[in-house]
């Protein structure tokens, strides 16, 4: 099965970037530009003395921040969920 492309352009701060991104992910591609210039504006406005790069380099680790929390949010929901049931459980039989 040969995986369907699209041609999108997005502005992501003062440059246009070309891509071709499978069909299904197109809007995640769009919403992640929305969300990286929202941020980019945001410590713009907290600073406007700031340069450029480090701008980026704030939303670039304000984005890697939230993506290693998430991931690790994911990996222990698990092992969260199972001590939950245990906790149940173990009061119930303390109850009784």
């Amino acid at each position: 099965m040969e995986l369907v492309h699209q041609h999108i352009n997005l502005k992501i701060g003062a440059h246009n970037i070309s891509l071709n991104v499978p069909l299904h992910q197109e809007p995640l591609y769009r919403e992640a530009c929305k969300y990286i210039n929202e941020r980019f504006q945001y410590y713009r406005k907290i600073d406007e003395k700031q340069s450029v790069e480090k701008i980026w380099a704030l939303v670039a680790l304000e984005t890697a921040v939230n993506l290693r929390a998430d991931t690790r949010k994911t990996s222990l929901q698990p092992i969260d969920e199972k001590l939950q049931a245990l906790n149940q459980l173990i009061g119930a039989v303390l109850e009784r």
